[in-house]
Formats: structure tokens, sequence, C-alpha cells
């Protein structure tokens, strides 16, 4: 069972979200720091996908870019220098992991998180090891999803280590 809470800060004349706090179904509590909104880029063949990407990370603030190709994607990581991308796996012409390997040579910085309706292993495997944040599947848990892109936005610092849990 998952539990969320969130902790509420005044921010002027408005109250903000400044932390959410979880309780995983073993009962650790973690709390992640709410990152400002950010630049996000969705690249994805299906414009329904990025429809629902787009609807979903802009409620959270976030300002949000999208691109049906990946040279399309791979110039808007130039011209947008988005903080996140969301990158299909399965691009025509190019594929989300050689899309994945430029966006890493043109600015190692930037955040990827793969999204897929393809669950084979070692692809995920390969894109973590490339550099990917995380590997989503399709359909999409638009809540799943959403802790995904809070996690991926946290400095590196202030990331959850997995590791760490016993």
């Amino acid at each position: 069972m998952l539990h969320l809470a969130a902790l509420l800060t005044w921010a002027g004349p408005a109250l903000i979200v400044s932390s959410v706090i979880e309780v995983v179904e073993d009962g650790q509590i973690v709390v992640m720091k709410v990152p400002p909104p950010a630049r996000i880029l969705v690249i994805d063949d299906n414009p329904a996908v990025i429809d629902i990407l787009v609807t979903c990370l802009g409620e959270e603030g976030h300002t949000i870019s999208s691109a049906l190709t990946s040279d399309e994607g791979l110039k808007l990581v130039l011209l947008f220098r988005p903080d996140l991308v969301l990158l299909d796996v399965a691009l025509p012409g190019m594929s989300g992991i050689e899309v994945l390997k430029r966006i890493r040579a043109i600015n190692p910085a930037t955040g990827v998180i793969m999204v897929t309706g393809n669950t084979d292993p070692h692809l995920a495997r390969e894109a973590i090891e490339l550099g990917a944040l995380a590997y989503v599947d399709k359909p999409f848990d638009l809540t799943y999803l959403r802790r995904v892109v809070v996690m991926a936005l946290q400095p590196e610092t202030e990331r959850p280590d997995d590791q760490s849990r016993p």
C-alpha cells in the first residue's frame, strides 16, 4: 500500500507543495522535495502519448516541448536545453538507444527517462548502463510516472539511493 502526504509552504500569497512524503509497502518513509518547474522534452512518435505526457507534466507546472522524430528531438535538445527528456525506445529512423547516446554526448547532465512498450530486460539494462535514469513501461501509470519525474529532477545528491536499503 502506498500513502502520500504533502508538506505545504507559504510562498507569498500562495501555498505550494514543498515536499512529498511517501510510505511504501514495507513501511519505509521516503521524503522527496518537489523540484522547481523544469524544462521537459518528450520524444515519441505517437501523438496520443505526447498529448498525455504534455498534459500530465504540464499540470505539474513544467514547461514541456515535444518531438515526433529523433531528428526533431535532437534539435530540440540543443535549442530547448531540457532538464529532462522522456524518450521512446522505438522511434522511426534512429532508435531511442542511439538518441540516448547522442543526448548524453550533447549534455551529460540532461536526465533521460526511457518510455516504451518494449519490456525486453536486455534493452532496459542497456539504456540504464548508457545513463538513462529510469525505464518506464507503456501504458503509463501516471501516478508512478509523476513520481519518477520528481525523483529524476532531484539533485543527484538528494535522489533516493535504492542500494542503501536493507
